[in-house]
């Protein structure tokens, strides 16, 4: 493993630099004095120019905003005050049901020390994509196991925070 270390070290150091990255200053610095050389001669009205864009970019951003609120204000006055306490409560118990189904998915696979089937002991392996994302969704540390005796997979699920 130390070899396998030394020739990862020794390609690195022979790389030769790139003509950018060592004169990098000189290109900057050269860039530099030609942007201010041509600002000290062009007769372009800039400070004009950047105003009307501020202001122009303020008075979108306003127009949207206010478009936004005109449209929030049709959507809800669309709605009576039940539809909005009813969609409320479906939001409640959806969150409580989530909320369940993570208590009984982490109880489930809380454990997993050996393997099920044969006893043996389990490694590590990388999660598959649907891991990843219950893992987000359900805001949970998940690890994949396989046992080095057969061909038995798992997964161990924990709470975000703890340790153990």
């Amino acid at each position: 493993m130390t070899e396998e270390k030394k020739v990862r070290k020794r390609r690195k150091t022979s790389k030769k630099p790139s003509v950018f990255k060592e004169f990098r200053f000189e290109i900057t610095a050269g860039s530099l004095f030609f942007l201010g050389l041509f600002l000290l001669l062009e007769n372009l009205a800039i400070k004009e120019t950047l105003f009307q864009l501020i202001v122009s970019g303020f008075k979108g951003i306003t127009n949207g905003f206010i478009a936004l609120l005109r449209g929030t204000q049709t959507l809800f006055l669309r709605f009576e005050g039940s539809d909005i306490i009813g969609f409320i409560f479906i939001v409640i118990a959806m969150t409580m049901v989530m909320h369940r189904t993570r208590v009984k998915l982490i109880k489930r696979h809380a454990e997993l020390n050996n393997c099920p089937e044969c006893g043996g002991e389990l490694r590590h392996v990388h999660r598959r994509p649907h891991h990843r994302a219950l893992s987000t969704l359900m805001h949970v540390k998940i690890r994949r196991y396989a046992c080095k005796q057969c061909d038995f997979t798992g997964i161990r699920m924990k709470r975000h925070g703890r340790h153990g």
